[in-house]
């Protein structure tokens, strides 16, 4: 399993520590009764240090700004903790994710360099990480602060992986996002400290926990499914039953930890299986 440095996970925890003084603690976890599993964290592990290997975080000027909410509440009031924190910002807004690679390519042409971008997750015409993973592509330097409701790891790590130097919770008020993100000319990553305390979670795993790769069948089963095959059809290409189809399909969403078809898909893109 792919761990990381010791520099990086010293650099994460004094983070946390920052980020939570005076905070109350999270409550502790659930547990876990007769013949619930436990929840594996081995693609969690490999999607932080992605995430957080792709960002450098430093001093930085912060001028340009652009908001990606479709909420017009929203939009006003994000609007107003940028400008409180970094007066003289401009700050550009778009309510989807078609309109927002508009206005980076406008302001690209125009010679305008965006240094930061405050992403919701769920928009009407597709996800924010599609757009961090766009900032990320033609905006390097960009900081791609998700501002979301979304606390899940499921959200919260693929948005790391795909570029996100900071992880915002709406729940919090103009004041506390405020301060996270004042952070920012001093280098620090916004993180709302529920967030700051699930990222330290995860270096809490037992060492027990190993790699879970897909076996070569289940690799063909999700190119099918991902080409669109129904489980009878793919049942049928490989010569098995639907049921011996069905429990690899299960084990697959494990490993991925993924819950749908739509997620499985974009897994199988990423990791070359079609």
């Amino acid at each position: 399993m792919a761990l990381l440095s010791v520099t990086k996970v010293t650099a994460i925890r004094t983070l946390s520590q920052t980020l939570t003084e005076g905070l109350p603690p999270p409550s502790p976890p659930q547990t876990r009764g007769m013949g619930q599993q436990k929840t594996r964290g081995t693609g969690r592990f490999r999607q932080l240090r992605v995430g957080y290997e792709n960002n450098n975080f430093r001093r930085r000027d912060v001028k340009m700004g652009l908001i990606l909410e479709d909420h017009d509440g929203a939009q006003r009031w994000l609007r107003q903790v940028l400008l409180d924190v970094f007066p003289g910002m401009t700050v550009s807004t778009a309510t989807g994710l078609s309109f927002a690679n508009e206005k980076l390519k406008h302001l690209r042409a125009a010679g305008i360099t965006l240094d930061l971008a405050l992403v919701d997750l769920s928009l009407p015409d597709g996800t924010g990480i599609d757009f961090i993973r766009e900032l990320r592509r033609k905006e390097p330097d960009c900081l791609s602060v998700v501002i979301t409701i979304h606390d899940d790891d499921r959200h919260v790590f693929q948005a790391l992986k795909a570029g996100a130097s900071g992880y915002l919770l709406k729940q919090q008020s103009k004041q506390e996002l405020a301060g996270r993100l004042s952070g920012i000319v001093n280098g620090e990553p916004p993180l709302s400290p529920a967030i700051a305390h699930r990222v330290l979670a995860t270096f809490s795993q037992d060492e027990e926990e190993q790699c879970d790769p897909m076996t070569p069948r289940e690799k063909e089963v999700l190119r099918l499914i991902a080409k669109g095959f129904t489980l009878s059809k793919v049942a049928e290409t490989l010569g098995v039953s639907r049921h011996t189809i069905a429990g690899h399909v299960k084990n697959i969403y494990r490993k991925l930890e993924v819950s749908s078809r739509a997620e499985a898909t974009q897994q199988a893109i990423r990791l070359g299986v079609i």
